[in-house]
């Protein structure tokens, strides 16, 4: 329990501080400078300075058009008023995506924060290396087969394994024998379909949205 509650309170913390490197970029700074090339990725390398987990910056237009990069993906000009990410962070003001493939065919999730309304609506939006939140999520290291992972409502998994039988984006059969969620800490033994028995302890993270597992064999 100590362990994923440690655990749980170090990834919220890492989500909320990279939240909070973009609200304070659109509380600084306006649509139109920002819309400028070398002004964005003058933010960008800032960015990266802060935290190596950023790996790219876009900003968007009240439509939902990539109107400014700063990255190594073709992503400028592209249309998104159709995501899921962009309708989220319009109608939420923040946002923080599942992982998923997008344009760039390649699993990530997004950061994303709104300001103004309406017409005047613009979102700024930065992608997070899957490899750093793998390495940050793996780093509870309990004897030789503790692990930890995140899963999400659907039980796919958002990050790698260290055991390595599920991968990032694959379905965990093994969610829906979880007991009910609550709030707190839940802690079970549970087999899986290998017959290995598992002392388990969840969590919920963002907002319940994410799931929080750390497990090690029982025996």
């Amino acid at each position: 329990e100590r362990t994923v509650e440690d655990h749980r309170d170090m990834i919220e913390s890492f989500l909320m501080e990279r939240t909070s490197d973009l609200e304070f970029i659109t509380d600084t700074m306006g649509f139109e400078q920002m819309n400028q090339p070398e002004i964005l990725s003058v933010i960008f390398g800032n960015l990266k300075k802060r935290s190596p987990a950023f790996i790219d910056l876009g900003l968007f237009d009240s439509q939902g058009v990539h109107v400014n990069y700063a990255g190594k993906y073709p992503l400028k000009g592209k249309h998104y008023q159709d995501e899921v990410w962009f309708k989220e962070v319009v109608k939420n003001g923040t946002y923080i995506s599942d992982i998923f493939l997008g344009y760039r065919n390649y699993p990530h999730f997004v950061i994303a924060v709104r300001k103004g309304t309406g017409d005047n609506t613009w979102v700024l939006r930065a992608t997070i290396d899957t490899q750093y939140f793998d390495r940050l999520v793996a780093r509870v290291r309990i004897g030789r087969t503790g692990e930890s992972y995140i899963l999400n409502t659907k039980g796919m998994s958002q990050t790698n394994r260290r055991s390595n039988d599920i991968r990032v984006m694959e379905n965990d059969p093994e969610l829906k024998g979880f007991p009910p969620p609550r709030e707190g800490i839940q802690t079970f033994i549970k087999s899986d379909s290998k017959k290995n028995t598992y002392l388990y302890a969840i969590a919920g993270l963002k907002s319940k949205e994410w799931l929080l597992v750390v497990r090690q064999q029982k025996e």
